[in-house]
């Protein structure tokens, strides 16, 4: 029989504790760092006692596509804590203080959308001339070596200036949180397809609660019966490589703030760009 074999996860965000669940579902010793005092990474609550209650820092609003975030919050219990929409409805506020309302009907996708769009009020005819094209973005792959990111594919297809500013826009900026000219093609088509190809995925979902009880608290207790390990307050200083050259380097551990050592069978970073470059900045070797 063999043993269980080990994986440390550096960073404890939700691409962290997504990891660290996932892994433990499929028989791994988990072991989490976590840098700060808190779990959650840019996804958390914080208690305002001046209101009175909880603010969420983060994300809040999920999309029907999510499908691993909701195989995460069925592992950790938070799954029944959703609300989903029947079909998509959104409501848009202008800086007049004008409300749109966006509601498509129950009707096969992508059709279900552009009905919706089609009888949006903030559209003119122009606007909803444009919308033909969008049901091709949902089949045609063709065009992606074209166009070097999402705003130059949609210029190129006539959206007009009331279309970007009331759907691409603020979609992007939900699903990407960036423009539309930061985004790849590919990746903006692929999404498109995902969401809106099925009638369950193009609905938003709605927490029932607060950032922390729908994305932390269920995923610690998880790891509490699960027998993973959790540490916050532990910052990962340094990897720390064995080998005499790049051709036979091999991760031998991770040195930790106060000069502690952890080890492991396998590790996964789930901490930003900017913190994972700082890790290799100055390289340890380890003589065998």
């Amino acid at each position: 029989m063999s043993l269980q074999r080990s994986v440390t996860v550096i960073g404890g965000g939700i691409a962290g504790l997504s990891a660290s669940v996932f892994l433990t579902e499929k028989g791994f010793k988990v072991t989490l760092l976590e840098a700060s005092p808190k779990l959650g990474g840019r996804a958390y609550s914080f208690f305002d006692r001046t209101k009175n209650m909880f603010f969420d820092n983060g994300q809040h609003i999920l999309a029907g596509w999510y499908i691993n975030t909701f195989e995460y919050l069925k592992l950790t219990g938070s799954f029944d804590k959703l609300n989903f929409q029947k079909n998509l409805e959104i409501n848009f506020l202008n800086t007049d203080k004008n409300i749109y309302k966006l509601r498509c009907p129950d009707t096969d996708p992508p059709m279900n959308l552009v009905y919706g769009l089609l009888k949006f009020k903030a559209f003119d005819f122009k606007d909803k001339f444009a919308l033909k094209n969008i049901p091709g973005l949902l089949k045609d792959n063709s065009c992606m070596s074209e166009f070097s990111n999402a705003a130059e594919l949609l210029n190129s297809i006539k959206q007009t200036g009331n279309v970007l500013k009331y759907f691409w826009e603020p979609f992007i900026l939900a699903v990407f949180n960036t423009r539309p000219d930061k985004v790849s093609v590919r990746i903006f088509l692929n999404v498109l397809k995902t969401g809106f190809n099925a009638k369950n995925t193009s609905t938003l979902v709605i927490p029932e609660v607060d950032l922390d009880e729908l994305l932390i608290k269920g995923a610690v207790k998880y790891f509490e019966n699960n027998n993973a390990t959790v540490f916050t307050d532990h910052d990962v200083k340094q990897i720390v490589f064995s080998g005499d050259d790049e051709s036979n380097t091999k991760v031998e551990c991770l040195m930790l703030g106060d000069g502690r050592k952890i080890y492991s069978d396998f590790y996964i970073s789930a901490v930003p760009f900017f913190a994972f470059k700082r890790l290799f900045d100055e390289r340890i070797y380890l003589k065998n």
